[in-house]
């Protein structure tokens, strides 16, 4: 039911022509969010660009692999996301650089409050994103890092 509201809240997002640059990223992170949580992996070869690289040596193949093994090991995914910082490139405007901040569990995460008495994993993602040839948005390289469930709160 989330995903269903999240797609229509994004739906007609997309349909504003006054969208900004900064709620366009922050929409394809949701996007991407709502993808990881229905398992549908596959969403994620439009998500990443074809020249991705990252801090870790990974390309699209290989990134596209992690997140398909990750999404087909666990039953259920739940997400809860933090986007403390969006930053869009002045010169090159469809460019951006955000911080996404990602708690990962196998149950639901009403809030950030919540992480410490759940298992999650959480993360630190530093994703460069730009407009793809065909105007839409992809993530061409990143980096991440697991951090502690405070470092979520705090942003740090």
């Amino acid at each position: 039911m989330k995903a269903i509201f999240l797609g229509l809240i994004l739906l007609l997002g997309g349909c504003s022509e006054a969208q900004t640059p900064e709620a366009r990223v922050r929409a394809f992170i949701d996007t991407m969010t709502a993808s990881a949580e229905d398992r549908r992996w596959m969403d994620f070869r439009d998500y990443v660009a074809d020249t991705y690289k990252d801090s870790h040596g990974l390309d699209k193949k290989a990134v596209l692999g992690l997140i398909a093994r990750y999404l087909l090991a666990h039953q259920q995914v739940y997400l809860l996301t933090r986007v403390p910082w969006v930053q869009i490139d002045r010169e090159v405007p469809l460019e951006a650089q955000a911080i996404v901040y990602v708690a990962m569990a196998g149950q639901p995460i009403a809030s950030a409050q919540e992480l410490a008495g759940l298992r999650a994993e959480t993360y630190r993602f530093a994703l460069k994103i730009a407009a793809q040839e065909d105007g839409e948005l992809a993530v061409v390289s990143g980096r991440w890092q697991s951090v502690p469930a405070a470092n979520f709160l705090l942003g740090n």
